[in-house]
C-alpha cells in the first residue's frame, strides 16, 4: 500500500472516531484485540520520528483493490439506557 493510501486510511479512521465519539449515547470505542497488543508493544517500545502515527482505536479501515471502495469498520459501546440500535 503507498504511503498516500497509508496517510488516507488514517485521516479516515481519524474522522470516522471523531465523527462517532460526537453521537449522543456513545460511551467510547472499542478497541479490538490488535489495537490492544498495538498499544502494548507501543508502550514498551521506543517510537521512531518518522514513524506512523497513532491509529483510532475501535476503528478498522480499509479498501476493496477491485472497486477502489473504502469500507470503515466502527466498534463501539453505548451508555447504560441507550439501546445499540438507536445509537447507530
Amino acid at each position: 500500500m503507498a504511503a498516500d493510501t497509508h496517510r488516507l486510511r488514517d485521516r479516515l479512521a481519524e474522522a470516522a472516531a471523531g465523527a462517532a465519539q460526537d453521537v449522543p449515547g456513545v460511551a467510547f470505542l472499542r478497541p479490538g484485540v490488535v489495537d490492544l497488543l498495538r498499544t502494548r508493544v507501543a508502550d514498551r517500545a521506543p517510537r521512531l520520528a518518522a514513524g506512523p502515527g497513532a491509529r483510532a482505536q475501535g476503528v478498522r479501515v480499509s479498501r476493496d483493490e477491485a472497486t477502489g471502495a473504502w469500507h470503515i469498520d466502527i466498534r463501539l459501546v453505548v451508555h447504560r439506557g441507550h439501546r445499540a440500535l438507536d445509537v447507530t
